[in-house]
């Protein structure tokens, strides 16, 4: 019996290094001032548990939300593990952004994405001139 519990635990479990893959990517390239984009991060390979993703800088964005969704399977004898997360971005300014590399450190050995790059265009709607304000004094400031 413990023979056959051994075999089966042989076929399920990888023999094999833990292979990690990472992807980013962006759901744009181009979005206007006040347009949300996606930046979406995955995992893959055969690791074990639930890895932890470093962020490169956004502080040119505002974060409005963010998930993660991960499965497990074991397929033909193979076991597989996919982690995405999504960044949901507004920018905060007109121009062209570098997102630099996503990285995960797992087991000692680092892991990046590319470099993504997106491109803000100025919204369509005219901007509002700003109404000056009355102090309780009655002064505009």
């Amino acid at each position: 019996m413990i023979f056959y519990i051994i075999l089966f635990l042989l076929e399920i479990l990888p023999l094999s290094s833990e292979e990690i893959k990472i992807t980013s990517e962006l759901n744009k390239d181009k979005i206007k001032m006040g347009e949300e984009f996606i930046l979406t991060v995955t995992i893959s390979g055969n690791y074990s548990s639930s890895p932890q993703i470093k962020l490169p800088d956004l502080s040119n964005f505002i974060t409005l939300s963010s998930q993660q969704y991960s499965t497990y399977n074991i397929k033909k004898g193979r076991y597989e593990a996919h982690t995405k997360y999504e960044i949901h971005l507004l920018p905060k300014k007109v121009g062209i952004f570098n997102i630099g590399p996503v990285e995960l450190n797992y087991k000692n050995r680092i892991y990046k994405t590319e470099t993504l790059t997106i491109e803000v265009l100025p919204s369509e709607l005219e901007e509002i001139p700003a109404l000056p304000w009355k102090s309780k004094r009655g002064k505009i400031i």
